[in-house]
């Protein structure tokens, strides 16, 4: 079990430590990931219109987010999914939120959500290792911690 939990740690310091060196903030949980660092081209949008409308209510959702009114910001972000079902910060930054309310199942289902539609993007990965993490089941957690290396 030791062994295990010394390797769970060092491959979340391997995780965090490859992040930072890609420009990713871990200490921001990923909250603060922009539309523009997505690798998202093919997912978005025709309509220009409902695009920046969608961003509108992305970012208001983080703005909401950073001040701590998790609800409010599920709102926005549950209105940019209506407007754009298929951009991967919007469902990351979502569950996030649930996260933060401790609503695990929503989080997850969120950070599956990103795993689906861009399946290489380590973030989803590491967030629902530290979900699991949370609910005291470690051994998915390092599951989840060594899918994201």
């Amino acid at each position: 079990m030791k062994s295990t939990l010394l390797f769970a740690y060092a491959s979340l310091c391997v995780v965090l430590l490859l992040s930072m060196a890609c420009g990713d903030d871990p200490v921001e949980d990923s909250s603060n990931r922009g539309l523009d660092n997505q690798n998202a081209d093919e997912h978005r949008p025709a309509n220009r219109e409902g695009e920046a409308a969608a961003e509108d209510h992305f970012y208001k959702g983080l703005d909401y987010q950073k001040s701590g009114e998790f609800h409010l910001a599920i709102q926005e972000y549950d209105k940019a999914i209506e407007l754009d079902p298929i951009t991967v910060s919007t469902y990351l930054n979502r569950g996030n939120a649930y996260k933060k309310l401790g609503e695990y199942n929503r989080a997850i289902k969120d950070y599956d959500k990103v795993i689906d539609l861009e399946p290489d993007w380590s973030w989803p990965y590491i967030n629902k290792g530290k979900v699991y993490a949370e609910l005291n089941e470690h051994r998915r957690a390092i599951e989840y911690f060594n899918l994201a290396i």
